[in-house]
């Protein structure tokens, strides 16, 4: 049920076209025209951890979510969700581990072709899904982890 809300939060973020600066504001990057840089990371930051060129598509938020997707020429895509710690979830995919040291509590696993690591700190939660070959469970935790610096 979660994941479903989770899913139906993330394809109306994408549809929404809304932005909204956040804490993360001072590293994003300069916003593809027609609207705002990610607020929780900037794509630097983001490519870096990939070692692959990514920009940041719209921000996108919803009064209790903001989205972020990172896309490169190749098929790497890099997507960050910031919402309430309610909605903090374990999946228990392949490769499932609990991460300690990251937030409240966090966790990583491969599902559906792509890493998603997710933790809760105070009253939000990030999740952080990565698919393509740059995409790795140490470089998706990297980010989640910066992330979660920023809030």
């Amino acid at each position: 049920m979660r994941r479903g809300l989770i899913s139906a939060a993330a394809g109306a973020l994408l549809l929404c076209g809304c932005g909204q600066a956040g804490k993360g504001a001072a590293t994003a990057q300069a916003a593809p025209a027609g609207g705002t840089p990610c607020p929780i990371i900037g794509a630097a930051d983001v490519s870096a951890a990939y070692g692959a060129r990514l920009a940041d598509t719209p921000a996108n938020s919803l009064p209790q979510a903001q989205s972020c997707e990172f896309r490169g020429a190749g098929p790497t895509v890099v997507r960050l969700q910031l919402v309430p710690a309610r909605y903090y979830e374990e999946h228990g995919g392949q490769g499932f581990r609990t991460v300690p040291g990251l937030g409240d509590k966090a966790s990583i696993s491969f599902e559906l072709g792509a890493w998603r690591a997710m933790a809760a700190k105070g009253d939000k939660a990030v999740a952080v899904t990565a698919e393509g070959p740059a995409a790795k469970p140490e470089n998706t935790l990297a980010i989640l982890k910066a992330a979660l610096a920023m809030l």
